[in-house]
């Protein structure tokens, strides 16, 4: 993992345990985050996972959410803290 890949995600986690706990519940993983696309990857685990096997909607939702929320931060604030 490079530095700025490694600072990107030690800032997600503290802000999420810090405002948002249940993203930080659900530990998601910046795997990409460049001018052009941000991919995230949340782990299917005993925290994520239900009991059909599959991961619970809300985990979905969060992802979702968390990607639209660092893409609009990026664009409107210029953000560049998280690349």
């Amino acid at each position: 993992m490079d530095l700025q890949r490694f600072k990107a995600n030690l800032a997600l986690r503290l802000f999420a345990w810090r405002y948002i706990p249940v993203i930080g519940f659900c530990a998601p993983v910046i795997e990409e985050m460049n001018a052009k696309a941000l991919r995230i990857r949340i782990p299917l685990g005993w925290r994520t996972r239900n009991h059909l096997g599959s991961m619970y909607f809300g985990a979905l939702a969060t992802g979702a959410d968390l990607v639209g929320g660092l893409l609009v931060q990026q664009v409107q604030y210029g953000l560049l803290w998280l690349i």
